[in-house]
């Protein structure tokens, strides 16, 4: 793109670009998937998509420049409040099934006449702990795979007394009894902040992970403290925040020789120099993830229960989908992406939601509009069951791709079905005050 000293429009940039790589504007309408009257206006003055502006770096190979003028915004930092050292976990639930978590003083909590947990005195019977903390082991992978069927506001009750039972445990044990409390802990708070995020609230999932991250340190469980860094990015890459989720990413391998965790932050690293554009930073990251996760499950190493997704059989196969069409190369994502959703369990349906909406945006994006409500009709009954909010932001960007076909019949009925789906009433709701 020629230099210009003058600060010029998105359109003006895209004008100059687009003549100089010698396409007319039909000829850039066509490989862009838009109608030439959108682009015409675009190049006139209308504001943009983030997508839009995709397209338009794939096409020109402009590498992020366009997306990144879409993207530049002021970033928000969402922080989580600082546990107390004589902090109590207060739920609430009520008969309709809703509840709300807190956390508070202990003599905050005694002012206002609610009964507060503490540590049972009593000397702890070693035999009855272990097989306690042996049944918690079970029930954490009975809820990981409940958490693909059902939404948060099902599971995080269950993720906070597990937590707490295991905590007590831990006070009153002894190594390695103790360890193995406080290890399994922290698996539970980490989950509940991954469904925490999966609610839609950022503040909770961060404030979750915080104490996963507590309960490890006391445990000693440098695994999990180094995933943290990965969940963080997660968080910042929904927040399409490219600094962020590359900076966290990146903290995640510093000083770790865990080679799962170590291909999960590459992975992820990947994500967010995807999100910034930069495909040449992107390029080989995928592979030296894959090449770790590799050496871990053919070596066993990292602990158990494991940390990361459990449903794919190759996740970053699935995010070298997901960067794919990011950096706007959507035929080539789908083509990635649709094998490796039909190696997903029938039965993990937030997983199948998840990939199955990013491949439904890839093929809409490059108009297999047919194709992409073909993959969109076997979740649309879920998604309200899900309640998943990372899912919805695909849904919410696919529903602004097959809006530009909205005159296709097959089209129509699919944003209607969207539309119902997205806006269903949900019973739940969980908070952290």
């Amino acid at each position: 793109m020629a230099d210009d000293a003058s600060p010029r429009s998105f359109g003006e940039q895209l004008r100059a670009a687009r003549e100089e790589a010698g396409l007319s504007l039909a000829e850039f309408a066509r490989r862009a998937h838009y109608s030439k009257g959108h682009v015409s206006k675009i190049e006139r003055g209308r504001s943009p998509t983030l997508e839009f502006a995709r397209q338009c770096d794939a096409v020109l190979g402009t590498a992020g420049t366009f997306a990144a003028l879409v993207r530049d915004q002021p970033r928000t930092a969402v922080t989580a409040p600082q546990a107390m050292a004589d902090e109590l976990w207060v739920l609430r639930l009520s008969p309709a099934g809703t509840y709300e978590f807190g956390s508070q003083r202990s003599g905050d909590v005694i002012a206002t006449g609610i009964m507060s947990w503490t540590a049972d005195p009593r000397r702890l019977h070693v035999e009855s702990a272990t097989g306690a903390v042996q049944a918690y082991r079970v029930i954490f992978d009975q809820l990981r795979l409940l958490g693909q069927t059902a939404g948060p506001a099902e599971l995080v009750p269950s993720l906070v007394a597990a937590t707490t039972a295991l905590r007590g445990i831990a006070t009153r044990a002894e190594a390695p009894l103790r360890s193995k409390a406080l290890l399994l802990a922290a698996r539970f708070a980490e989950y509940a902040g991954w469904m925490a995020q999966e609610k839609g609230d950022e503040r909770a999932a961060h404030w979750w992970t915080d104490r996963a991250v507590e309960l490890a340190s006391d445990g000693d469980d440098k695994e999990l403290m180094a995933y943290a860094s990965v969940r963080r990015a997660l968080i910042a890459l929904y927040r399409h925040d490219a600094e962020d989720t590359i900076a966290l990413a990146q903290r995640a391998q510093h000083g770790c020789d865990h080679p799962r965790i170590l291909g999960l932050a590459l992975q992820r690293e990947a994500q967010g120099h995807a999100i910034a554009g930069n495909e040449l930073a992107c390029r080989n990251l995928p592979e030296r993830a894959a090449g770790l996760l590799a050496t871990a499950k053919a070596t066993g190493l990292g602990s158990a229960p494991l940390l990361g997704s459990s449903a794919l059989d190759d996740p970053v196969v699935m995010s070298t989908g997901w960067c794919l069409h990011e950096l706007g190369n959507s035929r080539e994502a789908a083509a990635v992406l649709e094998p490796a959703l039909a190696r997903i369990p029938e039965s993990a349906l937030r997983a199948r939601a998840r990939y199955g909406a990013r491949l439904a945006l890839a093929l809409a994006s490059v108009r297999e509009l047919e194709h992409a409500c073909a993959v969109l009709e076997p979740m649309l009954d879920t998604l309200p069951v899900l309640d998943s909010a990372t899912i919805r932001t695909d849904i919410a960007s696919l529903t602004r791709t097959l809006s530009r076909w909205r005159s296709q019949p097959n089209v129509r009925e699919t944003l209607r079905r969207l539309h119902i789906a997205l806006h269903a009433s949900s019973i739940h709701s969980v908070s952290v005050g």
